[in-house]
C-alpha cells in the first residue's frame, strides 16, 4: 500500500512536471516567417538635350551672379558667365542672362537649392522665358514671370521650351529686408516632355 501511494504521488509528479513542460513549451514558442521583402528601386531619366548657354549659344552658363543692393531691392541685372542681362522700359534695349536651348519639346520646372539660409538673402525669384530676339515687355514680364518663393523643391511652370527653338531667360530677385547677407544657390530647370 505504500508502494501505491508512492506511485501515486509519483505519477501525479510526473503529470504536473509534463504540464508544466508543454505550457512552457507552448509559450516560448517562436512564429518563424518566410521572408517576404524585395528591394526596390525606380530611376526616371534625365533630359540631356536642355541647356542653359550663354547669349551667344558658344558655351554653357556655368555661374549666374546678382550684384549687391540694399536690403528689399529687386535686382534685375544678373551676370552669367560674362552676359550683363538688361530688363529696361524700353523693350528693344532688354538683354537676356542667359538662352534655354533644346531639341525636344518640354513643360519647365525650376529648382533652387541652396544652403538653409539661402532665404535669408532672397525672398523671391523671378523666372521668365521669352521667344529668341523679341522685344521684352515688362508687363509680360511681370505678369507671366514664374514667381518663386519656395525653395529646395521642384515646382512646375506653363512655360514650354519648343524643339530646336532657343529662348532667351530673364531672371530676377528681391533681396530680404536683412543686410550683409551673402548666399548661394544653384538653380535646376527640370522638364517634362
Amino acid at each position: 500500500m505504500i508502494t501505491y501511494k508512492i506511485n501515486k504521488v509519483e505519477n501525479k509528479i510526473l503529470i504536473l512536471v509534463s504540464v508544466l513542460a508543454l505550457i512552457i513549451t507552448l509559450a516560448a514558442q517562436t512564429t518563424v516567417l518566410a521572408t517576404n521583402e524585395a528591394t526596390q528601386s525606380a530611376t526616371t531619366n534625365s533630359a540631356t538635350t536642355i541647356l542653359i548657354r550663354n547669349v551667344a549659344d558658344s558655351a554653357d552658363v556655368a555661374t549666374i551672379t546678382f550684384p549687391s543692393g540694399a536690403p528689399s531691392a529687386v535686382i534685375s541685372n544678373p551676370t552669367g558667365n560674362s552676359d550683363l542681362q538688361v530688363l529696361t522700359a524700353t523693350a528693344s534695349e532688354a538683354a537676356p542672362v542667359a538662352l534655354l536651348t533644346s531639341t525636344t519639346n518640354y513643360t519647365l520646372w525650376y529648382n533652387v537649392t541652396s544652403t538653409a539660409t539661402w532665404g535669408d538673402a532672397v525672398t523671391s525669384e523671378k523666372l521668365y522665358t521669352q521667344t529668341l530676339a523679341a522685344d521684352l515687355n515688362l508687363t509680360d514680364f511681370g505678369t507671366n514671370a514664374y514667381d518663386m518663393t519656395v525653395w529646395g523643391t521642384d515646382q512646375e511652370t506653363t512655360q514650354t521650351l519648343v524643339a530646336n527653338t532657343d529662348k532667351e531667360f530673364f531672371l530676377q530677385v528681391t533681396l530680404s529686408a536683412s543686410s550683409g547677407k551673402t548666399e548661394t544657390s544653384t538653380l535646376s530647370v527640370w522638364v517634362e516632355s
